[in-house]
């Protein structure tokens, strides 16, 4: 049985990573899953001059934190888990 929305939103809520940011090139954001919505999004607006500065934003809120790739791939296997490719 599949489980709810809400069941997998709440685990991935702390699931994170860290790209360069999309408003400023030149600085770092974290991103996350938006499961309903299913696509990647910016956690907060909050941007880091540095990756290591957006790390410890991570480490400090005990996050789990994978590379863009990982959660790409979380993305695209929660979508065929729930027949919404996109």
């Amino acid at each position: 049985m599949k489980n709810s929305m809400r069941e997998i939103e709440m685990y991935y809520i702390d699931v994170v990573a860290v790209e360069t940011s999309i408003y400023n090139p030149d600085q770092f954001q974290i991103y996350r899953i938006d499961i309903p919505n299913m696509k990647i999004v910016p956690y907060n607006n909050i941007l880091f001059h540095t990756r290591n500065d957006a790390a410890e934003y991570i480490k400090k809120y005990n996050f789990l934190q994978l590379s863009m790739v990982m959660l790409q791939e979380e993305l695209r296997r929660l979508r065929i888990y729930y027949g919404q490719q996109r």
